[in-house]
């Protein structure tokens, strides 16, 4: 690893303000870098203490785990000695599997569920459109209007 990639790779992924809620604007840059340094360390892997402190990268793991979740191989390991874990980069994936979006898709089949009367379920009768007295108990008698 050689310090200009490293310095260049700093400069490329510097925290940007956030685009919208969620996902920050850098994190694709990070996990290119990130990546980029598991596949040249090889087997020596990355440490998270160089990911935190001389890249600044303070979300290293939800940038590993999002590579994790693209598909990935990634070891996690406590080596004797480190207070950090270390990262090695085991496989690849075959092609790149994309995150999944986060719009809406449309109506959700398991919301129906939801929007259906329960006493209509359970009881089988339909709700009565205004309460009277008498409906309501003797709690709340004469308290109407």
């Amino acid at each position: 690893m050689s310090n200009t990639t490293s310095l260049t790779q700093m400069e490329q992924a510097k925290p940007r303000r956030a685009t919208r809620a969620g996902r920050p604007s850098f994190a694709d840059s990070q996990e290119k870098t990130i990546l980029d340094l598991l596949i040249e360390a090889k087997s020596l892997g990355v440490s998270k203490k160089f990911l935190i402190f001389e890249l600044g990268f303070t979300q290293c793991s939800a940038r590993i785990h999002f590579l994790e979740r693209r598909g990935y191989k990634i070891r996690h390991e406590m080596r004797p000695g480190d207070r950090y874990t270390t990262f090695v980069l085991e496989s690849s994936p075959e092609r790149d599997t994309p995150l999944p979006t986060y719009e809406k898709k449309g109506p959700d089949a398991r919301q129906e569920t939801l929007s259906r009367d329960w006493l209509e379920e359970s009881a089988g009768r339909k709700r009565p459109a205004r309460l009277t007295d008498a409906d309501a108990g003797p709690l709340f008698a004469g308290v109407r209007s």
